[in-house]
């Protein structure tokens, strides 16, 4: 039963109903991104995501921007050149202090950062 004060915060938009495909898709594209609402550190929160690399670009503070096919962007603090390339799949994954890790298929992890 929805009461009148549910009911006027849904037609005010002050709450919002969403079903798991649509939480399941937006923890999809906010995954790594600092200061998104929603993304407090809760128990039900996305925990990794894997996708291919597309693209690997060397930056000239010597760290790499790694592109997936999903359409994110990540910084890897070292080279990851050897270990990665391109159309590789990858899994990244944020571990119980809030930093990323990109694990390549021979296992090896790199630290990474989102960068959109």
């Amino acid at each position: 039963m929805i009461t009148d004060s549910i009911r006027a915060a849904l037609e005010d938009g002050s709450i919002k109903i969403v079903d798991q495909k649509s939480k399941r898709e937006t923890d999809q594209k906010t995954f790594g991104l600092m200061g998104i609402a929603g993304a407090a550190d809760t128990d039900d929160r996305l925990r990794e995501i894997s996708s291919q690399i597309s693209a690997l670009s060397p930056e000239s503070d010597g760290s790499w921007i790694i592109t997936l096919a999903n359409g994110t962007a990540w910084r890897a603090a070292g080279s990851p050149k050897g270990r990665v390339q391109a159309n590789m799949s990858v899994t990244i994954t944020r571990d119980q202090f809030g930093r990323y890790k990109m694990t390549a298929p021979d296992g090896h992890k790199t630290v990474v950062y989102r960068v959109r």
